[in-house]
C-alpha cells in the first residue's frame, strides 16, 4: 500500500512541476517575444532619426 501511494505522490509531484515548467517556459517566450518586440521599434525609431537628419 505505501509504495503505490508513494508513486501516487510522485507523479502528482512530477505533473504539477512539469507544469509549472511550461507556464515558466511560457512566460519566458512572452518576455522574450515583448523584448524582441520593443527592440525592433526602438531600431525602427532611431531609423527615422537618422532620415530626418
Amino acid at each position: 500500500m505505501l509504495t503505490s501511494y508513494n508513486k501516487h505522490d510522485i507523479i502528482d509531484l512530477s505533473s504539477k512541476e512539469r507544469k509549472l515548467e511550461m507556464d515558466f517556459i511560457q512566460k519566458v517566450a512572452e518576455l522574450i517575444i515583448q523584448i524582441l518586440t520593443i527592440a525592433t521599434m526602438i531600431k525602427v525609431l532611431k531609423k527615422d532619426d537618422k532620415n530626418n537628419d
